[in-house]
């Protein structure tokens, strides 16, 4: 049992490695650590390791565990920087936006230029 599961730890730290971008991750992470994943079949099988060797072998498997969680947490930050990264560059060279200079103006001061423009009423005497 205990060269199960360091075979199965060996396997997975290959995996994870290798692994490319974060839907490949979630897959590992899913098949290893997940709710039908490898590790925690061999939690559920830990009832059939002999008394004396429990302890030791639960020691490990959580050590094991722990170790995959933060090789996945570790590659996935990996992952993000680097694709912040390449997304983030900026040419300095390239030539800058230029504002538009148009000369409409804004619908609400439309009003108010009517009644700026409005000739004064005019009192007449008669």
């Amino acid at each position: 049992m205990q060269e199960e599961l360091i075979n199965l730890r060996n396997e997975a730290i290959a995996q994870i490695s290798g692994s490319k971008d974060s839907g490949e991750l979630e897959e590992l992470r899913a098949a290893y650590l997940g709710r039908n994943g490898k590790f925690t079949l061999l939690v559920k099988k830990i009832k059939d390791v002999p008394a004396d060797q429990r302890k030791t072998f639960g020691i490990t498997l959580n050590e094991s565990k722990v170790a995959i969680e933060n090789l996945i947490s570790d590659k996935k930050q990996a992952l993000l920087k680097s694709l912040s990264e390449k997304r983030d560059w900026f040419d300095l060279t390239m030539p800058g936006f230029k504002p538009s200079l148009s000369t409409q103006k804004e619908p609400a001061s439309n009003p108010l230029k009517q009644f700026s423009e409005r000739k004064p009423r005019q009192c007449k005497e008669g």
